[in-house]
């Protein structure tokens, strides 16, 4: 709406007669104070605004301010005519700038309402038009927002707790399985590492698919519980039923054992997947995401020994063989059951941060196949996961050929995880104080070391001495499960600013894989040294007298071998200390 003062000089100079020469002629239109066109004998030159002649059709003109920017849209005149003249205090007061420096120094922003110029006798601003938002970039999360706080010990124990459950069904099937096939339900030792690996060749497969369906879970509900809550429900029926296989032969008792694992580990693995996918995402300060694995490692600790130290308590408490087994199949999984959904409740607070697009699995590995500090840490765990999957596979073996007692399979178990309860906060301090990568090295060649050492003490047949070792074994085991699983959710972070894509699921899924097909060929491959020493396999109802080859076969692979494989997982542990180090530099 156009100002009074102008509307009313307009029409008071429509009804005057016009002079002969000068009907053509018009006063320069102007800009007041107020930012409104007008007319010279009226309103006061803008400074900032040029001259021009006046628009066609006596309407406003439209001046083009020295910046290039457009005035204000002109509006027709309408209205009640008004006096010509302007009191001292109007916004149209003749004055006129005419100097260029004083109109470049004092030259107003152009507002513009989406209505029109606003009246002269209005005091307030123009206001500008309301813009529509623009649209985000994803959808919204359904939790809060982590904080950059410290993390109460509430939400660390809820997401620790699920590590009891993954310690229990890491160990035991290495632990149990192997042992179960061949001296409970006569399978040859051949024929039941093929059972236990081909399910796990299976697991190396699927887990990068689980990975990358947990990133495009995060991208649409703002979280992974769903496939965490899936695989907790399954995985202890699945568990159980592990070890109810029928007796009829044999060969349909390896069948069932076969196919029952094989569903067991890919339950496992939709659990595990996103599980270990949620410490790069559980807070943004480095140390908290430390704090988070240091309880974790205690709560896997705890598992690993409530597998190892209480499942053959179990077993022989329930009668040995066949019930006792089934026995212990049920107790634990109804152990998994309280761990893995304790866990998957007390974590849906937690944000996924897969990006702002879900990515097909191809497009996901080659978006990750950049990341060559985490292949090399994946290289190195993944080989240490062989040694100890191999040493779990022999610890009943020893017991029970060399030590002659197989309760003391608890034992050893318990002196190698026991020492991690009182570990893992001295690894932390040490890591902290001399760097991560410098303490995982030092936990590796004692660990290779203190492994060696326990070849000895075997032949020796001494039960103190093997127990002994096995604690100094556990002290550098501890080592080299918290200080890997430290390093991985910093490579996965550090990824998200090379690729683009915070792919947490997609490179959890490939370690997840790696370690899984590590932990099942570990029971394979002692299961072939068996073999090639002439180990004789039987059921629970005869006892056969083992040769010596076989004797010494068991002996130097549940030491001697774990040893050798430690000592190859050093080669890409300094590629990845080198790779990081490059990284720093060109950082800086």
């Amino acid at each position: 709406m156009s100002p009074p003062c102008c509307r009313e000089d307009r029409a008071a100079g429509a009804a005057a007669p016009k002079r002969a020469g000068t009907a053509a002629r018009r006063p320069p239109p102007v800009v007041s104070r107020l930012g409104i066109v007008g007319r010279r004998d009226v309103c006061t030159r803008l400074p900032g605004a040029t001259s021009g002649k006046p628009a066609r059709g006596g309407g406003w003109d439209e001046r083009v301010p020295a910046s290039g920017r457009p005035a204000a849209p002109k509006a027709p005149h309408t209205g009640r005519p008004r006096p010509r003249t302007a009191g001292p205090g109007s916004p149209c007061a003749k004055t006129e700038v005419t100097d260029p420096r004083a109109i470049a120094r004092a030259r107003p922003p152009a507002v513009t309402c989406a209505g029109g110029l606003p009246p002269v006798h209005r005091a307030r601003p123009c206001q500008p038009p309301r813009l529509p938002l623009p649209p985000s970039p994803g959808p919204p999360l359904r939790r809060p927002p982590v904080t950059a706080g410290p993390l109460p010990r509430s939400r660390l124990l809820a997401y620790g707790i699920g590590s009891v459950g993954t310690g229990v069904f890491s160990a035991l099937p290495g632990l149990l399985l192997l042992y179960y096939l061949t001296d409970v339900l006569g399978v040859a030792a051949g024929a039941a590492g093929l059972v236990l690996v081909l399910p796990k060749v299976w697991d190396m497969l699927v887990d990068p698919a689980i990975g990358v369906a947990s990133d495009r879970e995060a991208v649409r509900t703002g979280g992974r519980s769903r496939l965490m809550l899936a695989g907790a429900l399954a995985l202890p029926l699945l568990f159980a039923a592990m070890f109810a296989a029928p007796t009829q032969s044999p060969a349909w008792s390896a069948l069932w054992v076969g196919a029952a694992f094989l569903l067991a580990t890919t339950a496992f693995n939709l659990f595990q997947v996103p599980y270990v996918a949620l410490p790069a995402e559980i807070s943004p300060r480095r140390d908290q995401r430390a704090r988070a694995m240091s309880w974790r490692v205690v709560c896997l600790t705890l598992g690993i020994l409530a597998a190892g130290g209480l499942a053959p308590v179990v077993v022989e408490a329930a009668g040995g063989g066949r019930p006792g087994h089934l026995a212990m199949g049920a107790a634990i999984g109804a152990v998994l059951c309280a761990a893995l959904l304790a866990a998957t409740l007390g974590t849906r607070w937690i944000p996924g941060r897969a990006g702002t697009g879900t990515l097909g699995p191809v497009a996901a590995f080659r978006a990750a196949r950049g990341n060559r500090p985490f292949f090399a840490l994946a290289a190195a765990f993944s080989t240490q996961s062989l040694a100890v999957s191999v040493m779990l596979a022999g610890a009943p073996y020893v017991a029970t050929y060399r030590l002659g007692d197989y309760g003391l399979t608890s034992a050893m178990f318990v002196c190698v995880v026991g020492p991690s309860l009182v570990a893992v906060p001295a690894w932390s301090a040490l890591a902290r104080r001399f760097g991560t990568v410098n303490c995982y090295l030092v936990a590796l060649v004692a660990m290779t070391a203190t492994t060696a050492l326990l070849f000895p003490a075997v032949l020796a047949e001494h039960a103190a001495a093997v127990l002994a070792v096995t604690g100094l074994v556990g002290l550098f085991y501890t080592g080299l499960q918290l200080l890997p699983l430290t390093l991985l959710p910093e490579t996965v972070r550090e990824d998200a600013g090379r690729s683009g894509q915070a792919q947490a699921g997609t490179f959890t899924g490939l370690w997840t894989g790696l370690e899984t097909g590590a932990m099942a060929l570990g029971p394979g491959l002692f299961s072939a040294v068996l073999a090639a020493t002439a180990f004789r396999s039987s059921d629970v109802a005869s006892a056969v007298v083992q040769p010596g080859s076989a004797l010494l076969g068991l002996s130097w692979g549940f030491t001697l071998m774990p040893a050798a494989l430690f000592l190859v997982s050093l080669v890409p542990l300094l590629a990845f200390r080198k790779l990081t180090a490059v990284g720093e530099k060109s950082a800086a």
